[in-house]
């Protein structure tokens, strides 16, 4: 599951790692994006450009263009299948461009939340599926993120993690692909990929202002998740 996540980049990274030429000024910064808040991603027909689509997938066929289910995650191991991401899946992929993703630990009635990052504080490049939704007159443009079965050190929080794209050849694969080979990208992303800490509960509010202080690392009690 991906219920979170922060977009936090200096546009001198994103232009580095992704190859990626953007437009004057700096970034905007998002400490806490939230399902149904427009987000950041690169789409397969738009692969260097930075479009801004709504968190949680309306399909075309959708009567009300409102999400009726919860479509912000899209598991791996149905994309094939169910209706709402099969053709996102043939036809729209789309990177979902992060620095982290925020995932909570629970022990018994207390959730204490993480920040989860790549090592070296590379890019968090996740797997996503994109749509166009309209009526003739309104029109909006949505996207999900890829979860798939968590790695060795998300395990130990929750058993589901995004679809995590760390080389430029995955991401090119995923974008433009063949069947067979996107296919293979469906795995388990590796372990030794990430690290993370415990973060404060001013994150577990959607309607919480982002602030720097949604990254800053906290103490908490040991014992706690013992």
């Amino acid at each position: 599951m991906c219920g979170r996540y922060s977009f936090v980049i200096k546009k001198k990274k994103l232009e580095t790692e992704l190859d990626l030429p953007l437009p004057e000024g700096e970034l905007p910064e998002f400490f806490n994006i939230a399902p149904t808040q427009n987000a950041p991603v690169l789409t397969n027909d738009q692969p260097r450009k930075l479009t801004f689509l709504k968190w949680g997938l309306i399909p075309a066929w959708s009567k009300t263009g409102k999400m009726t289910a919860a479509t912000f995650n899209a598991r791996m191991e149905d994309l094939a299948e169910k209706p709402t991401f099969r053709e996102p899946f043939y036809k729209k992929r789309c990177l979902v461009v992060a620095d982290s993703f925020y995932e909570w630990r629970t022990a018994g009635k207390q959730k204490q939340p993480f920040r989860i990052f790549p090592k070296q504080e590379k890019l968090l490049v996740m797997a996503g599926l994109w749509e166009n939704w309209t009526d003739g007159k309104e029109k909006i443009g949505s996207f999900s993120i890829v979860t798939a079965p968590a790695n060795r050190e998300i395990s130990e929080i929750h058993d589901r993690m995004p679809l995590i794209l760390d080389t430029e050849e995955k991401r090119n694969l995923w974008l433009n692909g063949s069947h067979g080979e996107i296919e293979k990208l469906l795995v388990a992303p590796a372990d030794n990929l990430l690290e993370m800490y415990p973060v404060s509960e001013i994150i577990n509010s959607s309607r919480t202002p982002g602030s720097p202080k949604m990254h800053d690392k906290i103490s908490v009690n040991p014992t706690l998740f013992d």
